[in-house]
């Protein structure tokens, strides 16, 4: 299985799971911290106690690289492919890179 080339660890021959701390700039951090603003819902649940959060601050940003999970949606991907016919790899799509999630947004 190919990792992504962006990931830290290099060898797929071994399992392996690791958090990133990823150096943004702050325009990335706001971009995110935006992210959080918008999905955010302050809704009581029965296993939250103490006071209700009325905002998520985004603190630190890591990336996890999982091989176990990397393999499992590579594999799940072409099960996909199989049955449709065609897919659109992540590593494809707009904004791929380091942070995958956020550079869409620029």
């Amino acid at each position: 299985v190919l990792l992504p080339n962006y990931w830290k660890a290099a060898d797929s021959s071994q399992d392996f799971s690791s958090m990133e701390m990823l150096d943004v700039s702050d325009a990335m951090q706001s971009r995110i911290q935006y992210l959080l603003d918008e999905c955010f819902v302050m809704k009581s649940t029965r296993d939250r106690g103490g006071k209700m959060p009325c905002r998520l601050v985004v603190e630190m940003i890591q990336r996890l690289e999982h091989h176990a999970l990397w393999k499992r949606y590579v594999e799940k991907r072409r099960m996909i492919q199989l049955k449709r016919g065609e897919v659109t790899a992540v590593e494809d799509m707009a904004g791929s890179g380091a942070c995958k999630t956020t550079k869409a947004l620029k």
